[in-house]
């Protein structure tokens, strides 16, 4: 039950290694729980962001195969199709929406949000940590709670 009152606190890692270790341990916890619980009302929408993300990480592996084919090169050409420019944009969206549950907002906050180009890189380096999430979830031994 969703309560926006409530209020909880956490210890946040210090270090980025720390971050990504946190990062990859919750991504991790929520395809084991996903495999394990199946699709009920709890997590339908987990499933769905899981395929949107398995869909464009897809789209952006044929894209350099298809590059690899065709030039020889692990070229990526960028160039302004609709469908990425406006899941970037909601992307950055939903970077500020989230700003509204914070008590107290840290101008750094909002200027690293309102830069581009610091939130594109956490996307790729978190999205990297996704895989391996995957990875690990699907053929590793499993996590230790």
């Amino acid at each position: 039950m969703f309560c926006p009152r409530m209020r909880a606190w956490t210890k946040v890692p210090l270090t980025f290694k720390s971050f990504f270790r946190q990062r990859l341990r919750w991504m991790r916890g929520g395809i084991d729980i996903l495999l394990q619980s199946c699709i009920d009302r709890f997590t339908l929408g987990d499933l769905c962001q899981h395929l949107l993300f398995i869909l464009l990480f897809a789209g952006v592996v044929s894209h350099l195969l298809v590059n690899l084919i065709l030039d020889g090169t692990w070229r990526i050409r960028f160039f302004l199709h609709p469908v990425p420019l406006v899941l970037a944009g909601l992307g950055q969206v939903w970077s500020l929406y989230k700003l509204r549950f914070l008590e107290r907002i840290e101008p750094g906050d909002l200027a690293l949000r309102l830069a581009v180009l610091p939130e594109l890189l956490v996307a790729v380096v978190l999205s990297f940590l996704q895989v391996r999430a995957y990875f690990l979830s699907l053929f590793a031994r499993p996590q230790e709670w």
